[in-house]
């Protein structure tokens, strides 16, 4: 969603009616305008704005204080008002629509709260992703959005008048492990997991299943067979393009195979595979990075036998 600034109120700073832009500056007539409160701040950096479409990280290295509240034209009002695809309300999780109108409330409410959530329990591309995944996860299988949440954000929310939002999450909660529980590609377990990346609150795609035998044979890990889980995650990139993460959690091992249409510059492969080690050796794990390239060697879940999966 594009914004131009309009307003930049300090915190404590009675709100007053800003002065008319110049006639060149001015947004267009109608356009519509949003109003938020920044909450806090991304690993980044980036401003965390709360409105009442959600949560927002700004694309600005400027350092706004919690509690400074801004006013902005939206550049694409369509962005604001497009209309959520026909099967979206079949599909629980879809959008995360709720958890976003759920952490713009709490942000309203107590920011330290609301910033302390994001840090900790929402799924980021940062280390604390495989703990955040769990957690979430964990919270899923017991159909359980104030497990999730927490007491006090939980009760921050009745106390506020808006437990409806908490009963609607608990209902995507629920949907979402029905869902796993009837897979529709063998022992495939399906997950719509909501995703900070850094501007806002988006949808990740996860399929989970349990290892079986031949997994290790793929993997040339035939020595290791105890068990643990397979996952597969379809993320697209605006400068890499579609790419695929399968990996295979053992017992302190981890071994992940990175799937891209095209294949990556050397010097990002020599940096995920410095990263990826040191992740490893921070856990304690053993394991290992490798790289796949083209559109064939997707693997794609299917139901066939055992819940095997098909290359695409």
């Amino acid at each position: 969603m594009a914004l131009r600034i309009l307003s930049v109120t300090p915190p404590g700073v009675p709100a007053v009616p800003a002065p008319p832009l110049p006639a060149d500056a001015a947004p267009p007539p109608g356009t519509p305008v949003l109003e938020g409160t920044v909450a806090g701040s991304t690993p980044r950096g980036q401003p965390i704005l709360a409105t009442e479409r959600g949560m927002l990280a700004l694309n600005t290295g400027a350092v706004l204080p919690p509690g400074t509240r801004i006013g902005a034209a939206v550049g694409d009002p369509a962005a604001m008002l497009a209309p959520l695809p026909a099967d979206a309300a079949a599909v629980p999780g879809r959008d995360w629509g709720t958890l976003r109108e759920v952490m713009a409330v709490l942000a309203g409410i107590d920011r330290a709260l609301a910033q302390t959530m994001l840090a900790t329990i929402m799924p980021q591309p940062n280390r604390k992703l495989g703990a955040a995944l769990s957690f979430f996860l964990a919270a899923v299988r017991g159909g359980s959005a104030r497990a999730w949440l927490g007491d006090e954000a939980a009760s921050a929310l009745e106390r506020a008048g808006r437990g409806d939002l908490l009963s609607r999450l608990d209902q995507e909660f629920r949907g979402l492990r029905r869902q796993a529980a009837d897979p529709p590609a063998g022992d495939w377990r399906p997950y719509t997991v909501p995703m900070f990346d850094g501007h806002a609150v988006t949808p990740l795609r996860l399929h989970v299943r349990p290892l079986h035998d031949e997994d290790d044979d793929e993997s040339g890990a035939a020595e290791h067979r105890d068990r643990g889980s397979r996952f597969l995650i379809d993320v697209d990139f605006s400068r890499l393009g579609p790419m695929q993460l399968d990996g295979m959690v053992r017992e302190r091992r981890f071994d992940l195979i990175l799937r891209s249409g095209a294949p990556l510059p050397e010097e990002l492969r020599g940096d995920l595979l410095r990263v990826f080690a040191d992740c490893l050796d921070a856990v304690g794990y053993a394991g290992g990075l490798s790289f796949q390239t083209g559109a064939a060697a997707r693997v794609t879940p299917a139901r066939s036998g055992r819940g095997t999966e098909v290359t695409a």
